[in-house]
C-alpha cells in the first residue's frame, strides 16, 4: 500500500512538473490569444526568461484593424521615450508602426508592450515581469 502512495505521489509531482513546462513554454502564445480575442496567428519569434517574455507573430491585416479599435494603440514607437525601463532589444524603434503599453502596477518592472507594423500584419508583445 505505501509503495502505491509513493508511485501516485511521484506520478503527481512528475505531471505538475511537466504541466508547469508546458505553461512556462507556451505562455507567450496563450498571452497573444487573450490579447487578439482569437487564435488567428502564426509565431515567428518567441524567447521566454525567468523574467520577461517576447513574441512576434504574424497576423491578418484584418485582425490588425481590429486590434486598433480594441486597445488603445498609439502612433510610432520609442523605447527611450515611453518606458520606465528598455524592453527587448528585439523591438526597434519605428515612426510608422502603432504601439500599446500598459503598465501593471509594479514599479519600472511589470508592462506590457505591443508593437503593430505599418502593414498591420506582425504583432510583437514584450512583457516584463520582474528583474
Amino acid at each position: 500500500m505505501k509503495i502505491v502512495v509513493a508511485v501516485a505521489v511521484v506520478g503527481f509531482c512528475i505531471g505538475l512538473a511537466l504541466y508547469w513546462h508546458y505553461l512556462f513554454v507556451f505562455y507567450p502564445e496563450h498571452a497573444v490569444t487573450a490579447f487578439m480575442g482569437t487564435r488567428e496567428h502564426r509565431t515567428v519569434a518567441k524567447r521566454h526568461s525567468e523574467y520577461d517574455w517576447y513574441v512576434e507573430v504574424e497576423i491578418p491585416s484584418s485582425q490588425g484593424d481590429a486590434l486598433l479599435r480594441q486597445h488603445p494603440f498609439r502612433q510610432g514607437y520609442d523605447p527611450h521615450i515611453s518606458l520606465p525601463k528598455i524592453p527587448s532589444p528585439d523591438i526597434k524603434a519605428c515612426t510608422a508602426c502603432w504601439s500599446y503599453y500598459e503598465g501593471q502596477g509594479h514599479g519600472v518592472y511589470g508592462y506590457v508592450l505591443g508593437v503593430l507594423s505599418s502593414d498591420k500584419r506582425t504583432l510583437q508583445l514584450y512583457e516584463n515581469f520582474g528583474d
